[in-house]
């Protein structure tokens, strides 16, 4: 008949072994000479036995069950990670995207405004040349204007002159006539009485006569003489019309001058109201730079900074964390860092808070405040990026940051 092990109840069909294969309980105690099992005998070591083997089975069952939950885990930390390293990349990508697109609107900014100060520069140059210019002009044509004036008062004394000596020269031409006609009528009164003279006093006044005659031809002489000086006086008369066409031309010139001056000035000061726009436009772009570095400085202070310092507020070692900062500082940072005074301020203020010895909210809002804010968000995450790379701070599956053991 089959026989059963008393402990695991394993069944034998043949003779039994010494020993049970199940439990290993020594069965050779309880068998009898034909073979049987006797049931009674030992019955307190086979209850012990059975509660030994009962919490066995209990604990290779929770065994089995402990590493099934295990390996549940084991896949769970698997997708956590998997998690851990697309969420990192994607942040990566994100700080690159970012900084890319800071980079950007900076250089365009600078660009905008190196463009602007150099058409200010270009205007103000241009400005200064034509008003340079314009003095130039300005002192020339006054130049000419004086030289114009001093011909003209010279031209005006000639002309009082030439027409002074004209009118001299025609009572001159006047006085002779007169005494002219008079001495051809006292001739002729002469003649008249030398008729009933004496045929005596006929040769003598043959004589006058031809004395009075020389005389004559000597005054017709004068006579001529006069009357080429009048003939003189008239092309002088001709001369002056032309000097007083040419002093007319003058005068035009002169207003002609004076319009191109009045068009220079109207030129300047339109070169003037666009340099006023341009700076204008510079006092527009500098307000908004102003607005934006506002804007960025509150970003900064309400998201980036206040989770940065969260990282680091939640670092689990901060002993640790600040033994491994300074070793940093010694390898490389302080040298790396020597002309970064943002990158080094943001580094002592994570040290100070993983020390215990934050610095006031208020102090250190406002030594931030004397830096640029790209300046500071760059130092922001040059500094959180180096802290990540040494896994001073890093993420779980959740977000939250812890430090690494």
């Amino acid at each position: 008949m089959p026989i059963r092990c008393p402990i695991c109840q394993t069944t034998y069909s043949e003779i039994p072994p010494n020993f049970c294969t199940g439990c290993g309980w020594n069965l050779s105690d309880h068998i009898t000479v034909n073979g049987s099992l006797e049931p009674g005998k030992n019955s307190h070591n086979i209850e012990w036995a059975k509660r030994v083997w009962g919490r066995k089975q209990a604990a290779e069952l929770r065994a089995k069950q402990a590493e099934s939950a295990i390996a549940d885990r084991q896949n769970q930390i698997d997708d956590c990670q998997s998690r851990i390293e697309l969420l990192t990349r994607r942040l990566e990508r994100l700080n690159v995207e970012k900084d890319q697109v800071l980079e950007s609107a900076k250089q365009r900014e600078e660009k905008r405004v190196c463009q602007l100060e150099t058409e200010i520069t270009q205007l103000q140059q241009n400005l200064q040349n034509t008003v340079t210019t314009n003095q130039e002009l300005k002192t020339d044509l006054q130049n000419q204007l004086s030289d114009r004036q001093e011909q003209i008062e010279l031209l005006h004394r000639r002309l009082q002159q030439i027409t002074t000596e004209k009118g001299q020269i025609q009572d001159t031409t006047q006085q002779l006539k007169i005494e002219l006609e008079k001495e051809i009528l006292q001739l002729k009164n002469l003649l008249k009485n030398t008729e009933v003279v004496n045929e005596q006093n006929q040769t003598n006044l043959q004589n006058q006569l031809s004395d009075r005659q020389e005389q004559i031809e000597l005054l017709q002489r004068h006579l001529q003489q006069v009357t080429t000086e009048k003939e003189q006086a008239q092309k002088l008369g001709t001369k002056v019309d032309k000097l007083q066409r040419r002093l007319q031309v003058i005068e035009t010139d002169n207003e002609q001058l004076e319009s191109n001056l009045q068009n220079q000035q109207i030129q300047n000061n339109n070169l003037q109201k666009q340099l006023e726009d341009a700076k204008q436009q510079l006092k527009e772009l500098i307000q908004r730079e102003r607005m934006a570095q506002v804007a960025l400085s509150q970003w900064l202070q309400s998201e980036l900074f206040d989770q940065f310092i969260a990282e680091i507020t939640n670092v689990t070692d901060p002993a640790e964390a600040l033994d491994q900062i300074k070793q940093l500082q010694k390898k490389r940072l302080n040298q790396e860092w020597q002309n970064l005074p943002v990158h080094s301020l943001i580094l002592e203020t994570v040290m100070d808070l993983l020390a215990q010895k934050p610095m006031p909210k208020d102090q250190l809002q406002a030594m931030l405040e004397k830096y640029h804010a790209i300046l500071l968000v760059d130092a922001i995450l040059t500094v959180r990026a180096e802290l990540k790379y040494n896994r001073i701070i890093q993420r779980d599956g959740v977000g939250d940051y812890f430090h690494s053991l």
